[in-house]
């Protein structure tokens, strides 16, 4: 029996207007307001799985359990309530105290949704003496020596190695907190990753690389560049650049085309 291989990652702007339309077209036919959409896309609230089921089918290439994370996330009310204060800050420390990181039980007590709650611990809070200025050489070679440490007996070359296996979290305490989760693998991925290829030589992006790229994706089959996974454009022969970095020359490209706004993907080009 072959398994299905289900899309990963963020949602195109196409699988958005996806959602979008199954959700309307759930509305019209209930007559839901928005507030019942809000109830049926949170868990324990009424019927959860006829909002699923209902997206789940207009999106047949991602798994039940991305269709339900993506769901909770954009319609949980308490997704859009803007910046933290010091209050907050101090509500979810004081909710980690007591539950842990069970998000689900840390969002209850501090009324910010579980994905909010936990990118701001991780991202803000987890590391509060953590250096926010420029690496420094030291840190460099400090953080190059926790992520071949951590990463011993992989393939360096090996696309594997783009982040995802990486445990950030021990890579950041292996850094006694200087710089949290975050800060550790956008440098890692971004600079010193390549670093470490190059035999610790740096070089800038070049126009062989730029051919490459537009190369690889002429072969994508998809209709906007938000459905590309750029975790898959990198091989063993092109692999100095993060995914991320590659995205980001590839908006820079497309940006310098006089009436980009106005093209479809293929057409960018």
């Amino acid at each position: 029996m072959c398994s299905i291989e289900y899309k990963k990652g963020k949602f195109s702007a196409y699988e958005v207007q996806q959602v979008t339309d199954a959700v309307e077209s759930l509305q019209a036919a209930k007559g839901y307001t928005e507030q019942q959409i809000a109830d049926l896309a949170m868990p324990g609230r009424g019927k959860s799985s006829e909002l699923l089921d209902v997206v789940e089918s207009a999106l047949t290439n991602r798994s039940r359990k991305s269709v339900m994370n993506y769901v909770r996330r954009r319609f949980n009310p308490l997704s859009a309530l803007g910046a933290w204060s010091a209050e907050e800050d101090a509500k979810l420390m004081q909710a980690i105290v007591f539950v842990g990181r069970d998000w689900v039980k840390v969002e209850q007590r501090v009324g910010r949704s579980r994905a909010d709650c936990r990118d701001r611990y991780r991202n803000h809070l987890e590391c509060p003496d953590r250096n926010t200025g420029p690496w420094s050489p030291e840190e460099e070679a400090e953080l190059t020596r926790i992520v071949l440490k951590v990463t011993k007996g992989k393939n360096m070359d090996s696309n594997e190695l783009l982040g995802d296996t990486i445990l950030w979290s021990q890579v950041s305490k292996l850094m006694e907190g200087k710089r949290n989760q975050q800060q550790c693998r956008i440098k890692w991925l971004d600079t010193l990753s390549r670093k470490h290829k190059m035999g610790g030589e740096d070089r800038e992006w070049s126009s062989d690389d730029t051919i490459t790229l537009l190369e690889k994706l002429t072969q994508k089959d998809v209709m906007h560049d938000t459905e590309i996974d750029w975790k898959t454009l990198p091989d063993t022969k092109w692999n100095l650049w993060s995914p991320h970095m590659i995205q980001r020359h590839w908006l820079y490209l497309k940006k310098r085309t006089p009436g980009h706004e106005n093209m479809t993907y293929p057409g960018a080009f």
